[in-house]
């Protein structure tokens, strides 16, 4: 009978110590199961941070685009504007050259006359004086 009540008393030792293993492996296996949902969460908000960031960056790269390009255009309007201003103060540039050289040319022709009209009054003087 001494026998018996060890071999029960060990049986029963035995399943405690198994009830309290199996317990403590498996509140391990929760533990990391709740780590890893952790993890997942993290890498999650991780992810949807990163997509954010690319999200904003797209938009920040559009509008620079955007804006180089207004930027661009409203160049080439300058530029353009500025042709036209050196086309105009060419243009008038010629034409008061040409101006210059006219009336220059009329004041040599009118010192020309006068000078030809003294000589034919003093050769009218000459001629009468004889």
């Amino acid at each position: 009978m001494c026998a018996k009540h060890i071999n029960m008393k060990t049986r029963s030792i035995i399943l405690t110590l198994a009830t309290v293993a199996a317990a403590l492996c498996s509140m391990n296996v929760s533990a990391q199961d709740a780590s890893n949902a952790a993890y997942d969460r993290m890498d999650s908000v991780q992810t949807l941070n990163r997509e954010e960031q690319v999200k904003s960056q797209k938009s920040q790269d559009k509008q620079n685009m955007s804006d180089l390009k207004a930027s661009r255009k409203e160049t080439k309007a300058r530029a353009k504007e500025a042709k036209s201003a050196e086309r105009n103060a060419n243009s008038a540039a010629k034409e008061s050259k040409s101006a210059y050289k006219t009336e220059k040319k009329a004041q040599k022709a009118r010192r020309q006359a006068d000078e030809q009209t003294k000589k034919a009054a003093k050769a009218r003087e000459k001629a009468n004086d004889n």
